[in-house]
């Protein structure tokens, strides 16, 4: 079922089983700004970066909304555009998914939120640093791999925001697209 004005052409789709709007009338226009819109922001959680309710919950940050009225469906063209500028900026320095962060979390309680925040930033910073300028045999990332005897994946340090003498070491379990799957392994020294 569907919502159609005849005058228009405008049309909205419904909630499976429902008579409920997924969203606002939409015309052509705002059809197209709308799947654009998705298409960059649904990647957010479509290649792991964030689940997708922390995905709309970063997206309601960005937009300055209140989480009640962040859905694309509900958005208009320029707001749509602005989903899609914040994705795709996202996208281009978010080249990490960093495994169980709620154990991360958990393991420095009570200060849990502040270390996880410090170790994604310093993910953030490293994934996000313009590498043309560095050396040759150090511009791709698999550079800076290390393959320790009995690591059960190959490793990659990074500098830590949080305290310039030492550096976070992470495993790197895998990779699908241009991201790497990353798994906290601990503090050293740097």
């Amino acid at each position: 079922m569907i919502y159609y004005c005849p005058q228009c052409g405008a049309y909205v789709g419904v909630h499976k089983g429902t008579d409920r709007a997924k969203g606002r009338l939409a015309n052509a226009e705002l059809r197209r700004c709308k799947i654009e819109a998705h298409r960059y922001f649904d990647e957010l959680y479509k290649r792991g970066l964030m689940k997708r309710r922390e995905a709309y919950k970063w997206l309601s940050d960005q937009l300055g909304l209140p989480p009640e009225y962040t859905h694309i469906g509900m958005f208009n063209p320029e707001t749509c555009a602005k989903v899609v500028d914040v994705s795709k900026k996202y996208l281009l320095t978010m080249r990490f998914a960093l495994r169980r962060q709620d154990k991360i979390k958990a393991h420095f309680e009570p200060n849990g939120d502040e270390m996880l925040n410090r170790i994604k930033e310093s993910l953030t910073r490293y994934f996000s640093a313009n590498r043309s300028d560095f050396p040759e045999g150090l511009r791709d990332i698999e550079d800076d791999f290390n393959h320790y005897p009995g690591d059960p994946y190959p490793t990659i340090a990074v500098n830590d925001v949080g305290d310039p003498d030492r550096m976070i070491e992470f495993y790197v379990t895998g990779q699908q697209y241009d991201v790497y799957h990353l798994a906290f392994k601990g503090f050293i020294k740097g």
